[in-house]
């Protein structure tokens, strides 16, 4: 795996990703909409530290999940001598990830080949495990984090197998045979039709 992958799993797992080419893109990044999608975004905090407010537990998946890349991604930092109380100082743990992950990065070089395969293979897995466990059918993709631009809400209400969930309230819906595809806000029903240019 060459600088140019390792940068693009970077990108991925790290980066807001744009979800349209015209209008105003959504762009949430994958470990922002992880960190989102454990509180439910139905707490007030961080989405890691949260108080509750007559609102839904937390997502107990979502949350080892976070742990497990959290502990993953400090590891990494290790491996490659990298200080991460120095790196992650006045950051929040969304941010503090996403430095430690570049800094280790950036000292890949004296690891060989085989580290930096390692390495980027790491970043491919929690980029597609944090994909499936936030849309795991793919068809409508939920958009955690996402602001509606009509009514300003990010997570409604919605019934699943006869439990009463918070969810995130912009999807994407895939295009089907004579339909575009189209962000949709299930809160307010808000939609765009949209030329998807990435973030699959």
């Amino acid at each position: 795996m060459d600088q140019a992958r390792i940068d693009a799993a970077l990108a991925r797992l790290c980066d807001p990703t744009p979800l349209v080419a015209d209008g105003p893109a959504v762009v949430v990044g994958l470990l922002d909409q992880l960190a989102a999608a454990i509180g439910n975004s139905g707490e007030r905090g961080d989405g890691l530290r949260s108080y509750a407010h007559s609102s839904p537990p937390i997502d107990l998946g979502a949350f080892e999940l976070w742990r497990q890349v959290d502990a993953g991604v400090r590891d990494l930092a290790a491996w490659c001598d990298v200080d991460a109380g120095a790196v992650c100082a006045g950051l929040d743990r969304v941010a503090a990830l996403r430095a430690l992950l570049r800094a280790a990065a950036a000292r890949l070089g004296g690891k060989g080949p085989e580290g930096v395969r390692w390495f980027g293979a790491s970043v491919d897995a929690w980029a597609e495990r944090i994909q499936h466990l936030l849309n795991p059918a793919r068809s409508v993709r939920r958009i955690w984090g996402a602001v509606c631009p009509h009514c300003e809400q990010s997570m409604m209400t919605s019934w699943v197998d006869d439990q009463q969930l918070r969810v995130p309230a912009i999807a994407l819906v895939p295009e089907s045979a004579g339909r575009a595809a189209a962000l949709v806000c299930g809160a307010c029903g808000w939609a765009r039709r949209v030329p998807v240019s990435g973030g699959g």
